[in-house]
């Protein structure tokens, strides 16, 4: 969840520490890529939607979203709590 956190939000939530995901997200985003969190996730994890980096998109519910997306014909990727996986690559967070 804090991946689309702002530095602000982040540092206040995480020891103090700027959001390392953030420049790796705006380089998608330069590439054309949407980045968009789960709404209810987010409220879930104690957070609003005022709290995230200005182009994270937050989306009512994901798994609906996901679903619409390919439906539709998009590539979507998406995390999990446990793993992330972007590309075939796949980080632990």
């Amino acid at each position: 969840m804090p991946f689309g956190l702002s530095d602000a939000y982040y540092r206040a939530t995480h020891h103090n520490a700027p959001n390392p995901f953030q420049g790796l997200l705006q380089s998608f985003v330069s590439r054309g890529v949407l980045v968009k969190i789960c709404e209810l996730c987010l409220v879930d994890a104690h957070f609003n939607n005022t709290e995230l980096l200005p182009f994270v998109t937050p989306v009512p519910f994901s798994i609906d979203y996901i679903i619409e997306e390919q439906f539709a014909g998009a590539a979507v990727v998406y995390d999990s709590p446990v793993n992330v996986s972007l590309a075939g690559l796949t980080a632990q967070i």
